[in-house]
């Protein structure tokens, strides 16, 4: 494939990305409640918040649960219309078809990634997913620019061989920009959703095994603190509490545990996160009055009580939460077609019954939906059987670091507790499409072994 064939390929791929992702867009300002989650209007209000009093607060309480980069995102864009702000979203989507391409050239070759491109412009979670106000589509943004930036250090700074005048040891031919350009995007990532600090360990690991590393940790952490530090500054000062976010012992309290105590009462697991919510509610305010700091780390406790007093059943949750994860997300994008309805209980039946009765309760007997939902799904198993081929045929111990890097992204993103909704998959959907085109590209080469050069 000559490398002008490449370029008109990838031309057309993002066209056709674009394209796709404006006519579900179009489809969603039909009405433009399908553009809301109730996640959407948590963002929505600490916007006009930021907008109008310069506070990143709500109900005159500092929020440490969510992060401002999504809010000041809105809050830039807040005189463009709709269709405008989801625009821009759409492009930065776009960009991330782009750098999917990028990675998986760097990673294997230009026809892997167009084929990762392709796998990635159609993914029902990324068309979805830049449509609606929801933090997801800048996250994956930023956060591939900051894995972008890293590989392509990695690769360039791999040591280089002694030769008789060179008596220092091995060189790296490593540029400090692409360094410090991954440690600005992580921590804008972790700005626009704090999960972001998972990955922060595995960037560091990853330099410890490179030349030079101590002058790249300094550098890499120095500025990933700089960044991060003050909002942990402001966390400190403004509502009692040490540390970037609440959200993982918030998570645990309102999700995890609730749906623990769910299962031992046989109640909706939504009536009793509501009955926990209203708990924390009270203990904040009294008396005497906590601060948010106080009250995060009083739903910590909690949470972590349950847990360790209902091992099995957080097993049994956790697990169910990781099939959850993997579920194709057309959900999403029936719901901007105006095909379905979210909010309506489906992942309480998903934990509690399976996956054949929260699709039967989802869908309720909406054959058009089946119908359109049947080629993202038949999509989703293309792509992770591509994934199991190349687990198969390509995972070795001796693979170069920055793959080992992707590994760990893939494997700490998928096996994080949480609820298990598929949306929270879509950082890691360029990373499945990067494997998915390696598993059968591999699988075609055996076929036909033929180089493309002679055929």
């Amino acid at each position: 494939m000559s490398t002008t064939k490449e370029k008109s390929l990838l031309i057309l791929i993002l066209l056709a990305s674009a394209l796709l992702r404006c006519s579900l867009l179009w489809s969603g300002l039909q009405q433009t409640t399908r553009l809301y989650t109730p996640d959407s209007e948590g963002y929505c209000n600490l916007a006009t918040e930021l907008a109008e009093h310069g506070r990143f607060q709500l109900d005159d309480k500092p929020v440490i649960f969510r992060t401002p980069g999504y809010p000041i995102f809105l809050t830039l864009l807040k005189n463009l219309p709709t269709a405008g702000v989801l625009g821009i979203q759409i492009a930065l989507d776009v960009a991330v078809v782009l750098m999917t391409f990028l990675l998986g050239s760097w990673l294997m070759n230009a026809r892997a990634g167009i084929w990762s491109a392709v796998f990635y412009a159609i993914s029902p979670l990324a068309l979805a997913g830049c449509c609606r106000f929801l933090s997801d589509s800048l996250y994956v943004f930023f956060f591939m620019l900051s894995v972008l930036m890293m590989v392509k250090f990695l690769q360039n700074s791999k040591p280089q061989a002694k030769t008789s005048a060179d008596v220092s040891g091995a060189e790296s031919t490593a540029r400090p920009a692409a360094l410090i350009g991954a440690a600005i995007f992580i921590s804008l990532a972790c700005y626009v959703r704090p999960v972001g600090l998972a990955m922060l360990p595995l960037f560091i690991f990853a330099l410890l095994f490179r030349p030079s590393r101590l002058k790249q940790l300094i550098t890499f952490a120095g500025i990933v603190i700089m960044c991060l530090g003050p909002w942990v500054g402001r966390n400190m000062i403004q509502a009692d509490y040490i540390g970037f976010s609440s959200f993982a012992g918030d998570s645990m309290y309102n999700t995890t545990a609730a749906d623990i105590i769910a299962k031992q009462q046989n109640m909706p697991a939504e009536e009793i996160r509501n009955q926990f919510i209203a708990k924390a509610a009270e203990y904040q305010a009294g008396p005497p009055l906590q601060t948010p700091g106080q009250t995060a780390r009083w739903r910590q406790k909690e949470a972590l009580r349950i847990i360790r007093d209902n091992p099995k059943l957080w097993l049994s949750g956790y697990l169910k939460g990781c099939v959850g994860f993997w579920l194709p997300g057309a959900n999403y994008v029936l719901e901007l077609l105006g095909q379905s309805q979210g909010q309506r209980g489906t992942l309480d039946v998903l934990q509690r019954q399976g996956i054949w009765a929260a699709s039967k309760h989802y869908l309720g007997g909406n054959y058009q939906a089946v119908a359109i939902a049947l080629p993202m799904i038949l999509i989703m198993l293309i792509k992770y059987l591509g994934v199991i081929l190349c687990v198969i045929r390509k995972i070795r111990l001796r693979i170069p670091l920055e793959t080992w890097l992707i590994v760990g992204i893939f494997l700490i993103t998928a096996f994080l507790p949480g609820p298990g909704l598929p949306r929270y998959r879509l950082p890691i959907e360029p990373i499945i499409a990067i494997a998915a085109a390696a598993g059968w590209m591999r699988k075609k080469q055996e076929q036909d072994p033929t180089p493309v050069s002679k055929r």
